[in-house]
């Protein structure tokens, strides 16, 4: 049976806060819990779900304090045989804290070996074993949901394991407390300040909680620093987005990215004289450290809010307004958006991302060779290091053609080395069983590198290490070429063919 739109965005919802607090608790494995909400709860329609929010049916017990409900229930005692009861269930006042309470639920001493187990069907055995259901039938019927929908996409630990250093100073002026709803976008803005030294984004967010402040954001980055002002982006909204559309080129995006569906980045601006001038004038830039610390954020964000690239945008998208006014990062006064569009690549899989990627692991043992074209038909496409959600994300393949040279539990080895992708039906299909992908573009040619930091990597692609150089800006000869990297004459090593960062010569 195939699944509906209501039940996706059920599992979408319960994996969402299920990779928020997992790890916290010890827990390193997510699918067999959003199975357990999706069999416990009848896709969250049943009373005790739908309406107390406990999607779990976990019982008050003895050291429950909050707030309860008496319901009937069935236990199975006897192998076979139903007993109809009444007990004391848990009450929560959201989605997110019946999912949080699962985890406090299982802090029990009876519940302690199932922190650190990595395989579902284990998890599902051992929970069972401790006394967490009475069905006989438990684990066979928790366990074929994850299988039937795929729940094991979802054993990842939604950007926890990113190494990022976020400066908590949080305030409640310009927050909206009610109305917030699900994330879909990731905006960038500029802060019109003059500096983006250390302590910078810090005074931003002082600045945001002084009740002149007519606008707030849920993050700035300065050059140094990351500072989160909003204290939980999904509870909350910022005044950030709204306001008329300005009638130009921008707000493309108006009224349909609001205050209430998007997460904010203010990035410290920096102003040739000293002090503000213009919007778009000469004098306004970002640093470079201001940038890199800004895509570090993004990424990190896009990870744990599940935002594809294509719902990463501006200010300016959204109402007009010439935010970020700085030339290069709007199409309005005679600028265009390179800059922004340079940017944005740098949340891609084609990205020079700011620290050094650890080689490809080699193929795990028990994979089969083949050889055949496979068409990719989603834009965000994860690329793993091993065939599995459980090995590290390595970026995303993009809609294309790629070459398939080893299969293994449902997916993909990659030719060009970047590494596997899911082969499941719902992100592509098979283009023919015994050809290649298309022939690559043709092997030599001249590339001008317009930019003056671009990486040289030891292979086609971000999953490959730095060799520790950059070309500098100039022209150089390709010699080779694969899924948009190309390969140096002078044998140094491979660089990004993405037009962000150059052209033909």
């Amino acid at each position: 049976m195939a699944i509906t739109e209501k039940q996706q965005r059920f599992i979408e919802d319960i994996a969402k806060h299920v990779q928020k607090y997992a790890r916290a608790y010890g827990i390193l494995v997510h699918s067999p819990i959003i199975a357990q909400a999706i069999l416990e709860s009848g896709w969250g329609e049943s009373k005790l779900a739908s309406k107390y929010h406990n999607y779990f049916g976990m019982k008050c017990g003895t050291t429950w304090t909050g707030k309860s409900v008496n319901m009937e229930t069935k236990e199975e005692y006897t192998p076979g045989t139903l007993t109809t009861i009444k007990d004391n269930f848990r009450v929560y006042d959201s989605m997110e804290e019946g999912v949080k309470g699962y985890f406090e639920f299982i802090q029990k001493p009876r519940y302690k070996n199932l922190k650190g187990v990595t395989d579902a069907k284990k998890y599902l055995q051992l929970i069972k074993a401790d006394g967490y259901a009475t069905a006989s039938n438990y684990v066979e019927s928790t366990y074929q949901l994850i299988t039937q929908y795929e729940l094991t996409e979802y054993d990842v630990e939604g950007g926890t394991n990113m190494k990022i250093n976020i400066i908590k100073q949080t305030g409640t002026h310009g927050l909206y407390s009610t109305g917030r709803g699900k994330d879909k976008y990731l905006v960038y803005h500029y802060t019109a300040g003059v500096t983006s030294k250390k302590g910078s984004a810090r005074a931003t967010a002082s600045w945001f909680a002084n009740p002149k402040a007519g606008g707030t954001a849920d993050f700035i980055v300065d050059d140094e620093e990351i500072v989160q002002y909003n204290p939980d982006p999904e509870k909350y909204s910022c005044w950030a987005v709204g306001g008329s559309a300005y009638g130009n080129k921008g707000g493309k995006l108006h009224g349909v990215a609001t205050n209430h569906n998007c997460i904010s980045i203010e990035i410290c601006s920096t102003n040739k004289t000293g002090r503000v001038t213009n919007p778009n004038d000469d004098n306004w830039y970002f640093t470079d450290a201001a940038l890199a610390n800004a895509a570090k954020l993004g990424r990190y964000l896009m990870e744990v809010y599940g935002i594809p690239a294509s719902r990463v945008i501006r200010h300016y998208d959204v109402t007009g307004k010439l935010c970020p006014g700085i030339k290069g990062w709007n199409l309005e006064n005679g600028s265009d958006d390179k800059k922004w569009q340079t940017f944005k690549a740098q949340l891609s899989a084609e990205a020079e991302d700011n620290t050094p990627a650890p080689a490809p692991a080699p193929a795990p043992s028990g994979a089969t060779k083949v050889n055949y074209a496979y068409k990719v038909t989603v834009s965000d496409l994860n690329i793993r290091k091993g065939p599995g959600t459980n090995y590290d994300s390595a970026g995303y393949t993009g809609k294309g053609v790629f070459t398939i040279v080893a299969e293994k539990g449902g997916w993909g080895k990659l030719k060009s080395g970047a590494g596997w992708i899911s082969l499941n039906s719902k992100y592509g299909h098979k283009v023919s069983s015994g050809s290649t992908a298309p022939a690559a573009a043709p092997s030599k040619l001249k590339w001008t590198v317009t930019i003056s930091d671009l990486r040289i990597r030891k292979g086609p692609g971000t999953n490959y290490d730095w060799t520790g150089a950059y070309t500098g800006k100039g022209t150089f000869t390709i010699v080779e070429q694969k899924n948009g990297w190309g390969r140096l004459k002078s044998g140094a090593g491979w660089i990004s063919l993405n037009t962000a960062y150059g052209h033909k010569a």
